[in-house]
């Protein structure tokens, strides 16, 4: 049987029992000390006196409660009734379950109006792209005849090459243009630019860019190849061309979508 050291004498000790008696176990000096936890037989069980009992049984339970704390009383005495034990196990556990019930609830609640807030961004900022490219392209020389919006194109266009070292930007359905002229090395070279001005557009096709003679015999060219070719994206190319040639014959052919 389990007994926890109550109190210390020369030649022996005197010890509680789970069952609350306080007996008396032979045990020599310096071996035990007070709160020590031991094994006692029942048959060598000897018990004090009445009046010991009555002037120890307080101050027992005190050093118990005091001394181990209630994990070592609950521990001797046998802990807590079961059914108890277990009802306290059922309300954590259903505890638990509503906790994580609700935290999952305030992240699907967050994660949503996160999406929410994120696509109502997204609109506002081609909204304002639209109206920005809208408001750039009401200050610009654009070409009759040439459509804008989704749909197939295959148009054909002339732009004059009327200033050297002079950009000029014309915009042509979805297309901004800016190009100039200047001399090089080899005769004159023009610099032309292609953006996308639509911003829900993409264009998959080729521009084919011919510098004319008057008389319309070709002074130079160049074909420029797409594919989803999209608003922030930008072409640049070099088109060589023979002097006194001053007619740029612009041709769009693919799909806008």
């Amino acid at each position: 049987m389990k007994a926890v050291v109550m109190e210390i004498h020369k030649e022996y000790c005197i010890v509680m029992t789970g069952d609350g008696r306080f007996i008396r176990e032979a045990a020599p000096a310096g071996e035990l000390e007070i709160g020590d936890e031991i094994l006692v037989e029942e048959e060598t069980l000897t018990a004090p006196s009445r009046d010991w009992i009555k002037t120890f049984a307080i101050a027992a339970v005190a050093v118990l409660v005091v001394g181990f704390g209630s994990y070592g009383v609950f521990r001797i005495f046998g802990g807590f009734g079961r059914v108890g034990g277990e009802a306290a196990m059922v309300a954590d556990a259903e505890l638990r379950t509503e906790e994580k019930a609700n935290d999952e609830a305030g992240a699907a609640a967050v994660e949503e109006e996160t999406v929410q807030e994120t696509a109502e961004g997204e609109e506002a900022a081609m909204a304002e792209a639209a109206e920005e490219s809208e408001d750039f392209a009401a200050g610009i020389e654009q070409v009759e005849g040439v459509p804008a919006g989704p749909g197939e194109v295959d148009v054909e266009f002339d732009l004059q090459i009327s200033k050297f070292g002079e950009p000029i930007e014309i915009i042509a359905g979805n297309l901004i243009f800016l190009y100039w002229a200047a001399d090089s090395e080899e005769g004159i070279e023009l610099l032309l630019t292609v953006e996308m001005l639509d911003p829900d557009l993409k264009f998959t096709g080729n521009i084919e860019a011919s510098i004319l003679f008057d008389d319309g015999e070709p002074a130079g060219s160049g074909v420029i190849k797409f594919t989803d070719f999209s608003y922030g994206q930008k072409s640049q190319n070099f088109i060589e061309f023979l002097p006194d040639a001053y007619t740029l014959h612009i041709n769009i052919a693919g799909v806008f979508e």
